[in-house]
């Protein structure tokens, strides 16, 4: 499932690489201050797919563990549920992420006792939303 993920995530990032050089090749000035808010606003638009597919498959792992579920069906699964709280989840993520920067500014070894707490955080909202069954 993460080698399919990050190969189609990679192919997400395409159009943002492609806009990327365009803009270098029109002579788009990054110091520029109304070019690099140009550069910021359509990078950011470019991204969105990327950051859309990495949040909508946050519960596959999930689905394989506890579902016994195909890599590709657990993904769509698991973009079905995220999407219909697509908010909320994106909210679980940024707090998320706001608690792995914090235990990255502690010289990485923060990030072992974050990333359990975002591990955590993931499961109780998948089994929140989906019902998950114990085992």
């Amino acid at each position: 499932m993460s080698l399919i993920k990050w190969l189609l995530l990679l192919a997400a990032l395409i159009p943002a690489g492609i806009l990327f050089f365009v803009m270098m090749d029109m002579g788009i000035d990054p110091e520029n201050g109304d070019d690099a808010v140009v550069m910021v606003a359509l990078g950011f638009f470019a991204m969105l797919p990327f950051f859309y597919l990495l949040l909508s498959w946050a519960f596959a792992p999930l689905f394989i563990m506890f579902y016994d579920m195909e890599p590709w069906h657990a993904m769509e699964a698991s973009r079905k549920v995220i999407t219909r709280k697509l908010f909320l989840f994106f909210a679980l993520a940024f707090v998320g992420g706001l608690i792995a920067m914090l235990g990255a500014l502690a010289i990485f070894i923060g990030m072992l006792f974050t990333f359990p707490v975002y591990m955590a955080m993931t499961y109780t909202a998948s089994r929140d939303i989906v019902g998950l069954t114990e085992h």
